[in-house]
């Protein structure tokens, strides 16, 4: 049976990505990298261009651009953060 629904793709809002299906698993498979790695990488790729070019240079993990593109798409959440984004 193959993994996703039609053409394998599945909305994720949990962890902010889009399940890739059998591209991420070929892609793992391939380079020796998991699945989810793999998903994180392409979401990044999409949604931040510039935090996909540091993992590519070597300055930022897949995991450590991910969590920075969430905590950057995260709403304020003390006042503080409110006013800074206001400013």
């Amino acid at each position: 049976m193959s993994e996703g629904g039609s053409g394998g793709l599945e909305p994720s809002p949990e962890v902010g990505y889009v399940k890739t299906g059998k591209t991420a698993v070929t892609i793992a498979q391939m380079s020796g990298v998991g699945k989810t790695n793999i998903e994180y990488l392409l979401a990044v790729k999409k949604k931040r261009p510039d935090l996909y070019e540091k993992v590519f240079d070597g300055s930022y993990s897949i995991g450590k651009a991910h969590t920075q593109m969430k905590r950057d798409e995260a709403p304020p959440t003390t006042e503080e953060e409110r006013q800074e984004g206001n400013a």
